[in-house]
């Protein structure tokens, strides 16, 4: 379920954040979308400097792309969908989660976030970081010292001085042209094993929020560069300046993922230690950009359904031969939506009395149908359905079904999925007469 379709929530939907990191590095960075009443604005940020679990760290608001290394939030973007704002934001600070880790190779926290609007609603999300041991000799167990990447933050990291941000830039970057500059994309790789530096490499992409690779690194990227083995900020390489535009990449937040190997030449330890560019979970996010996102509606923003729980009808007995269960099914997105896929899924104790399933728009009395596909046991009917709804428009789906003799009593869940929306019709199924 999306942000806007949840309108009643008060869940911040991730886009993405510094999930990994040395305890070198005790950095925030998070980056995030939430829905608020339409003319809603955020009044301020506190977030959770230590993972303890009290939220009391306070934020300052920065403009749209200003960059800078305190504890800071930048609004990206606001949008109104029907009676609702989508509002995109960035927030980064110092954390102190620098704690000694001995024994294993990280340590996990949950950094609770509290965004704060000015109509008093809280908003809250607890991305979970992981605070990786940067030491390691002989006598730690194994699996401990694993290579991995830096987070650049401050003005560590070697930048442009008439460029804002210093180096950590790269994270909540904002490029409404699609010219990302070089020395904003840092890759500074630290292999704990080593004896002293050495040749290594990591594997790095950038990726869409939806998923889709951008056309710069279709697949992960090699990259070879200097491995050390201390916190030193040098031996880092940075990627060249780039155009998403001119790449012909779409619009929207993407994430800059890397991969950490063990040092050439040392190819057992790179299968035992190295991070796995195969496994998005593997990754070590490093940076993020922002590219044309004024305005910017997200897919499942511009094609979105609701789909409505019902009471209808309230009751059935059991041994019943026929009813109708039924849910309304809403485009609660801001383009025109046309055939989806139904799958309509029976309860213990039911099954559907024919193949068909049936629809009508907007409360008009005109009905229409169509067959489905019906299952062997006759328990999952799905078919394709015209619905060609407005923006606004709504639809209500039945299907026939009949109820068992023993079928279980209480409330019972008749789900409708539709394209990736779900609902469902809740009767209570009574004890036969």
């Amino acid at each position: 379920m999306s942000p806007i379709d949840n309108a009643g929530a008060t869940e911040i939907h991730t886009l993405g954040h510094a999930n990994r990191f040395a305890t070198w590095d005790s950095e925030f960075r998070y980056d995030g979308r939430l829905s608020a009443p339409k003319g809603v604005k955020i009044k301020g940020i506190t977030y959770d400097w230590d993972g303890e679990g009290t939220v009391d760290h306070g934020t300052s608001k920065k403009e749209r792309g200003e960059g800078g290394i305190d504890q800071e939030f930048e609004v990206i973007d606001t949008v109104t969908v029907g009676d609702r704002d989508l509002i995109t934001f960035t927030l980064r600070g110092d954390l102190a989660v620098d704690r000694t880790v001995r024994g294993e190779n990280a340590q996990t926290y949950l950094i609770k976030v509290e965004v704060t609007l000015d109509n008093g609603s809280v908003y809250t999300v607890a991305p979970r970081v992981e605070a990786l041991n940067p030491n390691w000799d002989k006598s730690y167990p194994e699996g401990t010292g694993r290579p991995f990447v830096r987070l650049p933050y401050d003005n560590n990291w070697d930048r442009y001085p008439d460029q804002k941000g210093y180096s950590q830039a790269g994270f909540g970057y904002v490029t409404d042209s699609g010219l990302v500059h070089d020395r904003t994309l840092f890759i500074n790789l630290v292999n704990p094993r080593l004896p002293d530096e050495a040749d290594g490499y990591v594997y790095y992409q950038l990726v869409h929020e939806d998923g889709e690779p951008s056309h710069l690194t279709p697949l992960p990227k090699k990259q070879y560069l200097r491995a050390r083995n201390d916190s030193a900020a040098t031996d880092w390489v940075d990627l060249p300046a780039f155009h998403l535009g001119e790449l012909g990449d779409k619009a929207g937040y993407y994430r800059f993922l890397v991969w950490p190997q063990a040092a050439e030449g040392q190819e057992t330890l790179s299968h035992q230690y190295g991070w796995d560019p195969s496994k998005p979970e593997d990754a070590f996010q490093v940076g993020s950009v922002y590219f044309r996102c004024r305005g910017y509606l997200p897919e499942w923003a511009r094609v979105s359904l609701t789909v409505t729980d019902r009471r209808s009808p309230q009751t059935v007995a059991q041994g019943e031969e026929s009813f109708w269960p039924s849910v309304t099914v809403q485009n609660t997105g801001v383009e025109r939506i046309g055939t989806q896929t139904v799958t309509v899924r029976a309860p213990q104790g039911m099954w559907f009395t024919e193949s068909k399933l049936y629809w009508g728009r907007n409360g008009l009395p005109q009905n229409w149908w169509a067959v489905g596909e019906l299952s062997a046991d006759r328990t999952t009917l799905t078919g394709r359905l015209p619905l060609d709804l407005n923006p606004g428009e709504f639809a209500t789906l039945w299907a026939p079904l009949r109820v068992g003799t023993e079928a279980p009593t209480g409330l019972t869940h008749v789900t409708f999925e539709v394209g990736a929306a779900r609902g469902a019709a809740v009767p209570e199924v009574t004890p036969r007469k």
